[in-house]
C-alpha cells in the first residue's frame, strides 16, 4: 500500500468519531452503572430522610417616601427645613438588614436559645413549643465565648436527666424536676424551668445557647429584601426557615425595630432644634425683660402717661421703615444664631436648625447639609468611621459646612446693604420729625427695641410648638402591607431535583472512571483500538492462549484460537496466490509480543494444508526456535552466511510436528548480525528455498529494538507486524505508521495477538461492528462440521465452564 494513501486514510480516520464504539465501550460496564446509580440513589434517599422541609416566609412592606401620608402641618415643617429626608431604597434595605436591627430582633425573641428534638433522622425545632425553658441574663449571654449545650433525656418518672457543658472543660450532670433549677457552670449561670403546658416527649431535647451576635450575623444574611418592581417603594422581605412561626415573628420584629430606628433618627433633628430654641428663648427673655424695665424707668423718670404723635404722615412712613428694619434685624439675628451654631465644633455633625431664614438659596443649602448628616448617621449604624464611604461623606460634609459659612457671610452682606439703605431712609424721616420732642424720640427708640425683642420671643415660642408638633406627628417609615406568610410548599429539599442529581451522578461517576481509565491507558485492547490508531490493514486477531502450550494449532482442532489461525492462513493464501510470492516475514516492535509464537503456529497451520513450509529463524540476535522445537544442532543460517558451512541442505532440520514443516534455525549468535543480513548469500538461500517450499515463514527481530528486519524487507512478499493486546503501547503503532510511510516496510499487515475474546467488552464490540464470529461455548466448530475429536470436545467444555464464570 502506498504511504501517501495510508497517511491520507489515517487523517480521515482521526477526524471521524465512532459514537457507536464509544457507546459500546460504556455499555459493556452496565453493572458498574447499575451499582453506582443504586448507591447514589440510596445516598440521596438518606439525605432526604435527614433534611427538614424548608419553607419561604414572605411579607410585603410599604416604604413611605417624603410625601406619602404627610399632613399639612408636616409639609409646613418641611418648608422650614425640619421635614423628613427622602428615602434611598437601597440604603433603607441595608439598614433594615443591619446587624443592629437583627441584634434587637434576636434579643427580643430570645433567638440566641435554640431548642431542638431529634425525631427519627430529623431534628425538630421546638420554638415556643418546648417542655423546658432556659432563662439567662441578657448581659451575660452577650459575653458568651462558647455555646452552652444542655442535653435533656426524659426519664420514666417525668423528670429530665441533664448533661450540661460549657466550653471544653466545664461539664455537669443534673436532674430537672418540677421546681426551677439554677445552674452555675464556669462563669455563667442560668435557670431551667419546666413548661407544664407542653407534654413530656419521648425523645431527647437539645438546648443550645450561643452569643446573640452570631444569630444576628446569620439573620442579616438570611433575610432577603428586594423591591417588588423597578421604581416601586414596596419591599418584599423573605426568609427561608424550618419553623414557620419563628420566621413570621422574625419578619414582624425586623419591620418593627427598623421603624423604631428610623423614627429615632428623624426625631434627632427635632430634639436638636428644641434644645437650641430653648436656649435662645432664655436669652431673649432676659433681653426683653431688660428693655421693658428700661421703658418703665424712662416713663417714671419723665412722668409720661400719653405722648401725642406729631407728624402723623412722617411717623407712618417711619413706622414702615422701622418694620422693614425689624425684619432685617430678625434675619441678621437668625444668621448670628446659625453662625454661632456652625462655628461651634461640638455641633460638627449635628443638623443645623433652620428657623425661617428667607434667603431661599441659603435655606436650601442648610437643608442639603442636614440631609447629608442624617444619611451619615444611618450609615454609621451598620458600619464604622473607617469605612471609605463614611470618610468620603465626611469630606463632603466639611465642604458643605464651609459652603454654609460662606453662605452666612454672603447673606449677612446682602442684609447689611439693605439695612444701610433703610437706615439712610430712616435718618431722613427722623430729620423730618425733628420737631418731635427728644423725650418722645427716646421713648420711641426704647419701644422699638422692646417690640423687636417681643416679636423675636413670640417667634421662638411658635417655632418651639411647631417643633413639638413635628415630633408628635412622626410616623413609621415602613408599614406591613401583607402579613408574613408561607408562599407555596417547601422549597427545600427539592426531592425530584435531588433524585435527578443523584441519578446523574450515579451515571457520571462510572462514566468518568471509564473515561479516565481509557484516557490514561497507553495500551490497546483489541482490533478496533488498533484500527482507530493506524491505517495499516489488520489481517486478523489471535485469541489469548490460556493453555500454556506454545503449539496450539493441531490437526482437526476447532478451538477458537486455531480457527483464527486458519482465517489468517486463508487470507495469506489469497494474497500469495501468485507462484513467486512465498515469503512471509513476521516481526513486532519489542519482545514478548508473541512474534515467535505466531510464526510457529502459522507455519503449522500452513503445514496442515499439506503444503511444504519452512520456518526460518532470522532473529539471529536472540534465537528462539531451537528452544521451542528442541533442536539439538548448534548450526544454522548464520553458519552458512558466515561461510562456516556451505551445504544449506544439512542445516535444514525437520520440525517433528508435521512432515510438511521444516526448520532453518538461526544458529550461533554472530558478532556482526547486521552485516550478515546484507550478505548476498542470504539472497541465494531464499532463491533455493523458494524453489523447494510453498511457503517461507521468517521469524525476524523486533523493529523497535534493532534494524535487522528492515534489511530483510527486500526478501519479503508480506510483512506481518505482531502487536499484543493489553501489552503493546499505542505508541508502537505510531512507529509502524512512520515505517510504512518511509517505505522501510512494504506490504505490511497487522496481527493483533492475545485478544481476550471471552470478555464482555470484546463481545459487545464484535457484535456492534458485525464482523465477529462468536467463538463462544454455545456453538463449536466440532459440532457444526462434524469433524471434532474427543480432545477438542473436552477443550470446548472447559471453555464453556470458564465463560459461565
Amino acid at each position: 500500500m502506498d504511504s501517501k494513501d495510508i497517511l491520507s486514510q489515517e487523517e480521515e480516520q482521526d477526524k471521524s468519531v465512532d459514537f457507536r464504539e464509544i457507546l459500546f465501550n460504556y455499555l459493556v460496564h452496565w453493572k458498574w452503572f447499575v451499582v453506582s446509580v443504586i448507591i447514589a440513589m440510596g445516598i440521596a434517599f438518606f439525605i432526604l430522610a435527614r433534611k427538614n422541609n424548608v419553607y419561604t416566609v414572605t411579607t410585603s412592606v410599604l416604604m413611605k417616601n417624603d410625601k406619602s401620608g404627610a399632613t399639612p402641618d408636616m409639609l409646613m415643617m418641611e418648608s422650614l427645613g425640619m421635614g423628613a429626608v427622602k428615602n434611598n431604597l437601597e440604603n433603607e434595605i441595608e439598614i433594615m438588614r443591619s446587624k443592629n436591627v437583627m441584634l434587637q430582633v434576636v434579643m427580643d425573641l430570645k433567638l440566641y436559645t435554640n431548642y431542638t428534638m431529634e425525631k427519627g433522622m430529623r431534628k425538630i425545632d421546638l420554638y415556643k413549643d418546648t417542655p423546658i425553658e432556659l432563662s439567662i441574663d441578657s448581659t451575660m449571654v452577650k459575653n458568651l465565648v462558647s455555646p452552652i449545650v444542655v442535653e435533656a433525656l426524659p426519664q420514666v418518672n417525668g423528670d429530665y436527666r441533664l448533661t450540661i457543658s460549657y466550653g471544653h472543660e466545664n461539664k455537669k450532670s443534673m436532674v430537672l424536676a418540677n421546681k426551677p433549677l439554677l445552674v452555675n457552670i464556669g462563669d455563667v449561670s442560668f435557670t431551667l424551668t419546666r413548661n407544664d403546658l407542653v407534654s413530656v416527649p419521648k425523645d431527647d431535647i437539645l438546648i443550645t445557647v450561643s452569643n446573640p451576635r452570631n444569630m444576628a450575623n446569620y439573620l442579616s444574611k438570611a433575610v432577603v429584601a428586594d423591591a417588588l418592581s423597578k421604581g416601586s417603594t414596596i419591599l418584599t422581605l423573605s426568609l427561608n426557615t424550618f419553623n414557620i412561626p419563628k420566621a413570621k415573628d422574625v419578619l414582624n420584629r425586623v419591620v418593627f425595630y427598623y421603624n423604631e430606628l428610623s423614627m429615632a433618627e428623624k426625631n434627632r433633628v427635632a430634639l436638636n432644634t428644641e434644645k437650641f430654641i430653648d436656649e435662645r428663648i432664655v436669652a431673649i427673655s432676659k433681653e426683653l425683660g431688660s428693655v421693658e424695665k428700661q421703658a418703665e424707668n424712662f416713663r417714671k423718670t419723665h412722668k409720661l402717661t400719653d405722648i401725642k404723635n406729631e407728624g402723623e404722615k412722617f411717623t407712618t412712613e417711619l413706622s414702615e421703615t422701622e418694620k422693614k428694619l425689624f425684619e432685617l434685624e430678625t434675619q441678621l439675628n437668625l444668621l448670628d444664631y446659625v453662625d454661632q451654631f456652625v462655628s461651634n465644633k461640638q455641633y460638627m455633625y449635628t443638623p443645623i436648625p433652620a428657623l425661617g431664614i428667607t434667603d431661599p438659596g441659603f435655606s436650601g443649602l442648610i437643608n442639603k447639609y442636614n440631609q447629608m448628616l442624617l444619611v451619615r448617621e444611618r450609615l454609621l449604624r451598620s458600619s464604622s468611621e473607617n469605612n471609605p464611604l463614611i470618610t468620603d461623606m465626611n469630606h463632603d460634609i466639611a465642604d458643605l459646612r464651609n459652603g454654609v459659612m460662606s453662605g452666612i457671610v454672603s447673606a449677612r452682606k446682602g442684609l447689611n446693604i439693605e439695612k444701610k439703605d433703610l437706615q439712610s431712609k430712616n435718618r431722613e424721616l427722623n430729620n423730618m420729625v425733628a420737631s418731635v420732642p427728644e423725650v418722645e424720640r427716646e421713648l420711641t427708640e426704647i419701644m422699638r427695641q422692646q417690640s423687636i425683642k417681643d416679636k423675636l420671643y413670640v417667634f421662638l415660642l411658635e417655632k418651639r410648638e411647631e417643633n413639638s408638633l413635628n415630633k408628635t406627628l412622626t410616623v413609621p417609615v415602613a408599614s406591613i402591607v401583607d402579613t408574613p406568610d408561607v408562599t407555596g410548599g417547601p422549597v427545600e429539599p427539592n426531592k425530584p431535583k435531588t433524585l435527578l442529581v443523584a441519578f446523574v451522578f450515579g451515571l457520571a461517576i462510572p462514566a468518568l472512571i471509564i473515561f479516565l481509565r481509557d484516557m490514561f491507558n497507553v495500551k490497546f485492547k483489541d482490533r478496533i483500538d488498533v484500527e482507530r490508531l493506524t491505517s495499516v490493514p489488520v489481517l486478523g486477531e489471535i485469541a489469548k492462549n490460556d493453555t500454556g502450550d506454545q503449539f496450539v494449532v493441531k490437526a482437526k482442532s476447532t478451538t477458537p484460537i486455531v480457527e483464527l489461525f486458519r482465517l489468517v492462513r486463508n487470507s495469506l493464501q489469497f494474497m500469495l496466490s501468485e507462484p513467486d510470492k512465498k515469503v512471509i516475514n513476521v516481526t513486532s516492535t519489542v519482545t514478548q509480543e508473541g512474534k515467535t509464537f505466531f510464526s510457529m503456529n502459522l507455519a503449522l497451520s500452513f503445514a496442515l494444508t499439506n503444503k511444504k513450509v519452512i520456518l526460518v529463524g532470522l532473529d539471529i540476535r536472540r534465537p528462539q526456535l531451537k528452544k521451542h522445537f528442541s533442536i539439538t544442532t548448534n548450526k544454522g543460517i548464520t553458519s552458512f552466511l558466515s561461510g562456516q558451512e556451505s551445504d544449506l541442505e544439512s542445516l535444514i532440520v525437520p520440525s517433528g510436528m508435521s512432515e510438511y514443516l521444516d526448520l532453518l534455525p538461526a544458529g550461533p549468535v554472530p558478532p556482526n548480525p547486521n552485516e550478515l543480513l546484507t550478505n548476498s548469500r542470504l539472497d541465494q538461500i531464499f532463491e533455493v528455498l523458494r524453489e523447494k517450499y510453498d511457503y517461507i515463514i521468517v521469524d525476524t527481530a523486533p523493529v523497535g529494538m534493532v534494524s535487522d528486519t528492515f534489511l530483510l524487507n527486500r526478501l519479503a512478499d508480506v510483512n506481518l507486524y505482531i502487536t499484543r493486546a493489553n501489552y503493546s503501547s499505542k505508541k508502537y503503532l505510531a512507529l509502524l505508521n512512520s515505517y510504512v510511510a518511509d517505505k522501510r516496510l512494504t506490504s505490511t499487515y497487522l496481527i493483533v495477538n492475545a485478544v481476550d475474546m471471552r470478555t464482555q467488552s470484546y463481545s459487545y464490540r464484535k457484535y456492534g461492528y458485525g464482523y465477529g464470529y462468536g467463538y463462544s461455548s454455545k456453538y463449536s466448530y466440532g459440532s457444526a462440521y462434524g469433524y471434532g475429536n474427543s480432545n477438542d470436545s473436552q477443550e470446548v467444555k472447559k471453555q464453556k465452564k470458564k465463560e459461565k464464570f
